[in-house]
Parts: C-alpha cells; structure tokens; sequence
C-alpha cells in the first residue's frame, strides 16, 4: 500500500523554493555549493512514530513483514526510475523538469523513504544510529587524504576494523529523537564533498546506487 497517497506530505523546503526561482542552470559537471536546508525539526523517530501510527490505525501491520516490506521497497525505487527512464542526462538542478513532475519525484522519493523506513522499524533497527555508525566506517575506510582517484578497487576492498560492529539495535523508548533527515543530509554531503566525489553524484548515477544498495539488502 503507498503511504504518501493515502497520508500525503510536507513539502520539502527545496520545491518550495523551486517553485517561487523557477527551473534553471545547464548541463555540467555538479559543482558543491550551498544546498536548501531542510526542516530541522523532522526528525526520523518522529517520522517512524507517525508511520507506526498509520499503518495500526489501518491495521496493516499484519502484513509488514520484513519480506513484504522489502518487495514494496524495490516496487517503490522501480517507480523513482520511471520518472528518469527517458530523460536522458539529467543535471542536480533537474533542468527540463515540470513542477509537476517536480512535485511527483518528491512523492516517489517519500515512498521509498517510508518504506525504507517502516523495513527499519519492523526489524527493529535504530535507522539514524546504525546511519551515522555507517558514515564514521566510511570515513575511516576513505579518508580526506586520499584522492578520488586514489579509491579504486583497493580501497572498496578494504575494511576499517576487521571487526564485525555491534547492531543499531532500537530501544523500547524508540529510536535516538535528536537525528533529523537535515544533519544526517549534512553529513552525507559533507563527506561527498570532502572527497571531491560530488562531480559524481548525478541523478543517474545516485539513482543507479540507490538500486544497488536496496538490491544488497
């Protein structure tokens, strides 16, 4: 079952600011600059509460398995790559974009997030911990120092502890309250940007990610 259609959503602060600049900017390399900010007070517990709460209010927990909720995950990122299917090369500023279309990509993306995160509850995995546990190995296995030509097949075969590390497990309370989508947002980017890999994060290329890492899970 979608959970954005049904429930609907908060516009993100970044269509809002869209809408009001319009669509502009060329095709090119993506350059790192000052990115919209998100709402700070979304935080994921708050998001995984509200969903917690929609789907018993329905009593659709029955069926959120975590192998029902994985196929609908993928059924999800499979609708994100119809809005790219036949765009071609598509630029961060999605140049060429209607606000409708716009506004569609948003609700596809909320789709995928909410599922992503229903599969966490459900497994009861703390999301935010185990995210920023997984941004801290990251940053170990691929430190400043090293050049994007310098992380080759070397560096993804390399482990930073040789250490299987202890599981976000979530508490009864729920999970961590102070890990917003905007400071985990900001250290994702701040870590692409570090390593100078943002000029390799275009819609295609994050997409084509995406679907890679949902199919390791």
């Amino acid at each position: 079952r979608r959970f954005a259609k049904r429930a609907g959503r908060m516009p993100a602060p970044a269509e809002i600011e869209a809408k009001e600049a319009g669509v502009g900017g060329t095709m090119g390399e993506p350059k790192a600059h000052a990115c919209h900010t998100w709402d700070h007070s979304i935080t994921l517990e708050k998001l995984r509460n509200d969903i917690c709460q929609f789907v018993d209010d329905r009593g659709w927990h029955k069926f959120h398995t975590p192998r029902n909720l994985l196929l609908a995950l993928v059924g999800e990122v499979g609708e994100v790559s119809e809005i790219f299917q036949w765009k071609g090369d598509v630029d961060n500023d999605l140049t060429g974009f209607s606000q409708e279309e716009r506004t569609h990509l948003g609700e596809e993306l909320s789709d995928v997030l909410f599922y992503l995160l229903r599969l966490a509850d459900v497994c009861k995995i703390d999301l935010g911990v185990a995210a920023g546990r997984k941004l801290l190995r990251n940053q170990e296995k691929y430190p400043v120092s090293k050049s994007s030509d310098d992380l080759g097949e070397e560096a993804a075969a390399t482990t930073t502890t040789g250490q299987v590390a202890e599981p976000a497990m979530a508490q009864p309370g729920g999970w961590d309250r102070e890990i917003t989508l905007e400071s985990l947002k900001g250290g994702i980017r701040g870590f692409a940007e570090e390593r100078g890999w943002h000029k390799f994060q275009t819609p295609r290329n994050l997409l084509l990610a995406l679907v890679g890492e949902v199919g390791e899970v």
